[in-house]
């Protein structure tokens, strides 16, 4: 992971160069391994990051591991096809990943506008990188501490404080 020392452009580069030589798009492996790393996250440190966001976000902390766990199931499943179309010629859809994902986030209300993201990235096959302002909630530092055990530290990046 990322820490406060690195500059952006230098993580961003991190990033393009991890998805470019490291499996995150090629194969599904790498994808699923990383949910489960997200969610392993989530579970183990679970005290600590609602104690951080506040006792209020239990529930919603609860929806959001069974979202994680829905994506985890979905991206086991094989490359499902879109209804086809008659079309005019030929053509071919592919679902491919696009690179380096930006997810810029403030404190609001992290668990939708941070996590959703970062796992519908990471089933992507994206490199990510979550950026937050620089007067962001103890949530941010907590979860940026605690990724680095169960996340990809060239592909996932999270930066718990810079000027957006």
């Amino acid at each position: 992971m990322a820490d406060n020392s690195k500059s952006t452009s230098s993580v961003t580069r991190a990033c393009r160069t991890a998805f470019l030589t490291t499996a995150t798009y090629r194969d599904s492996r790498w994808r699923l391994e990383q949910l489960h790393g997200l969610h392993q996250l989530l579970v183990n440190a679970r005290e600590e990051l609602i104690t951080a966001l506040g006792k209020e976000c239990d529930r919603e902390y609860t929806l959001l591991l069974q979202d994680l766990a829905r994506h985890y199931l979905n991206t086991l499943k094989p490359n499902a096809s879109p209804p086809r179309q008659s079309l005019a010629g030929a053509a071919v859809t592919r679902s491919l990943p696009v690179g380096v994902s930006l997810i810029l986030a403030n404190s609001a209300n992290p668990l939708r506008y941070a996590l959703a993201p970062l796992a519908s990235c990471i089933a992507a096959g994206n490199a990510v990188i979550l950026a937050t302002e620089s007067k962001c909630s103890r949530f941010f530092a907590v979860l940026s501490e605690k990724a680095s055990q169960y996340l990809d530290p060239q592909a996932v990046h999270i930066l718990p404080a810079i000027d957006l």
